[in-house]
């Protein structure tokens, strides 16, 4: 597991630029080392081949640590942006980890999303291990709210970077839940991304007006993905998409090597049968960035992705166990 602190800290701000930086953490490793020690386990399956929505996009990126407080209390996000301005200002995305997790274990999602156009703030909530969601719709909020501020600061990493009126939310597991719910109160959020989420209930699934795209692994033990399915089912008059990746579990949408998810399996959910970040990672990549292309940015040469041809070649290849969509709504 990786350690991050921040080189400074106020009372209620505090950033640090730094360059985007990759670590094989120990814990990965050591799973290496076991896993190639331990007789009788099965291969994992073949990673699908890349597409350019799930490499790198074509910008460099760069993250800093920011904290501010909500009626919950301080809040620690990683805020990451393309380092270059030539296609700016670019989307807002605001990104909630589940319950129980932090946002260092999303950094994957930020750094993605970062290289190809977008500028993502990651929050941990304050009230992390609290049953309910309503820290994490408070800090998914003024998430927003300090994309907007240091956008608008000379002097911020991120100044004049961001077009905060483009907005989007994304979730894993509990956070999954807080991206469809803010969507719902925040007229200025164009898409949403539910990871793990376990589906919606009423009333909240009656209230999404955003185009929402529903990802879940067909071995997540822990929020199970049949309730998306039934989520799909049942959403109306809305553009959604539903993906399921076969051999993927819960805790496999965090980072590779985070305490998330070496402890997943310990914590109630399904041993994956397929790599991380070459393969689960890779899929969820294509799917969120196709979406957020489309509906965020108004890019067409994602649809293949969005129930078309390229969907159904990964339904149809076995990448996907469950794929679905309706762009009319």
């Amino acid at each position: 597991m990786l350690l991050r602190f921040p080189e400074r800290v106020g009372t209620t701000a505090a950033w640090v630029r730094r360059p985007a930086q990759t670590a094989v953490p120990l814990s990965i490793t050591l799973l290496a080392v076991l896993g190639a020690s331990t007789p009788g386990c099965p291969p994992l399956a073949t990673p699908p081949p890349s597409t350019a929505l799930d490499e790198p996009g074509p910008y460099g990126i760069a993250s800093y640590d920011y904290f501010y407080s909500t009626t919950f209390g301080l809040v620690q996000s990683t805020i990451t942006s393309p380092t270059s301005s030539e296609a700016a200002p670019y989307p807002a995305v605001v990104m909630a980890p589940g319950y129980c997790a932090i946002a260092g274990w999303q950094t994957w999602v930020g750094k993605h999303l970062a290289s190809h156009g977008y500028v993502v703030l990651t929050f941990t909530d304050p009230t992390f291990c609290s049953s309910t969601e309503y820290g994490q719709d408070v800090g998914m909020e003024a998430g927003f709210d300090v994309l907007a501020a240091e956008a608008s600061t000379p002097g911020r990493p991120i100044f004049g970077l961001v077009d905060i009126v483009r907005r989007a939310t994304i979730g894993h597991s509990m956070g999954a839940g807080t991206a469809a719910k803010v969507s719902t109160t925040d007229a200025a959020v164009l898409a949403a991304v539910m990871m793990g989420g376990g589906g919606l209930g009423e009333p909240l699934v009656s209230e999404i007006s955003a185009p929402l795209l529903l990802m879940a692994g067909d071995l997540d033990c822990q929020a199970g993905y049949l309730n998306d399915l039934s989520t799909y089912g049942v959403l109306a008059g809305v553009p959604k998409q539903v993906v399921v990746i076969a051999g993927a579990n819960h805790s496999g949408f965090t980072d590779e090597g985070s305490l998330g998810d070496v402890l997943g399996p310990s914590l109630g959910d399904c041993p994956r049968t397929i790599e991380v970040e070459d393969h689960q990672h890779r899929l969820a990549r294509r799917y969120f960035t196709a979406w957020l292309d489309h509906f965020v940015k108004g890019q067409d040469d994602a649809l293949g992705y969005l129930g078309g041809a390229g969907a159904e070649s990964d339904l149809a290849s076995g990448l996907l166990s469950h794929m679905q969509a309706d762009l009319g709504g």
